[in-house]
C-alpha cells in the first residue's frame, strides 16, 4: 500500500467506527435512557399489567390494561405520563385489553353507530342505543367523553373486558 491509500483506509476506517459509535449509543440512550424508565414507572401502576415500546418516531406504546373502573382517567393518567417522559406528539399510544369472540363481535356490531356519533356529537343518543344493543347479552358497559375522545369500556363474561378509545372530531 502507498502512502495515500494507508491515509483514506485509515479515514474509511474511522468513519465507519464512528458511525458504529453513533449508533450503539443512541439505541443504549433510547433502551436505557427513554423506554426502560417508562416501562419501569407505568408498570407499576395498579391498572398496568405490560407494556411495550416499539420502534422510535414515533414511539409505538402498547400498554395492556388489567380491568379498570374508569377507562377515560386511566388512559389521561397514562397520556399524562408518556408527554412527560416521550414528550407530546413523540408517541402513538394503543391500549391492548382482554377481549373475546364475544366481546369483539359485539363492538363490531356497534362500530357504525359509535362513529356517527362521533362525527354527529351525538353522545346521548349513543349511549341510550348501547344501553339497549348491549341489554339482553349478558354485558355491562360504561362510556366517557372528554374534549378528545370518546371511551368504551365493555365487560364480559370470565373476566374479559374491551376498550376502545375513539378520537373525537374536534371543531375549531
Amino acid at each position: 500500500m502507498k502512502k495515500g491509500e494507508i491515509r483514506i483506509f485509515i479515514v474509511i476506517i474511522s468513519l465507519v467506527l464512528s458511525l458504529a459509535a453513533l449508533i450503539t449509543g443512541f439505541n443504549l440512550y433510547t433502551t436505557y435512557g427513554v423506554k426502560t424508565p417508562v416501562i419501569k414507572e407505568l408498570e407499576k401502576w395498579p391498572e398496568v399489567e405490560q407494556v411495550k415500546i416499539k420502534k422510535y418516531r414515533p414511539y409505538q406504546v402498547m400498554v395492556k390494561l388489567k380491568e379498570v373502573e374508569n377507562l377515560m382517567a386511566v388512559y389521561r393518567a397514562v397520556t399524562a405520563q408518556l408527554d412527560d417522559k416521550l414528550g407530546s406528539g413523540k408517541y402513538v399510544l394503543l391500549i391492548e385489553d382482554n377481549r373475546d369472540f364475544g366481546l369483539e363481535n359485539a363492538y363490531y356490531r356497534l362500530g357504525p353507530a359509535v362513529y356517527e356519533a362521533v362525527e354527529k356529537g351525538n353522545y346521548t343518543w349513543l349511549e341510550s342505543y348501547i344501553a339497549k344493543s348491549l341489554n339482553d347479552k349478558d354485558l355491562s358497559y360504561k362510556m366517557f367523553v372528554d374534549e378528545n375522545y370518546l371511551y368504551l369500556q365493555i365487560k364480559g363474561e370470565k373476566g374479559h373486558y374491551l376498550y376502545a378509545v375513539i378520537r373525537r372530531q374536534n371543531e375549531l
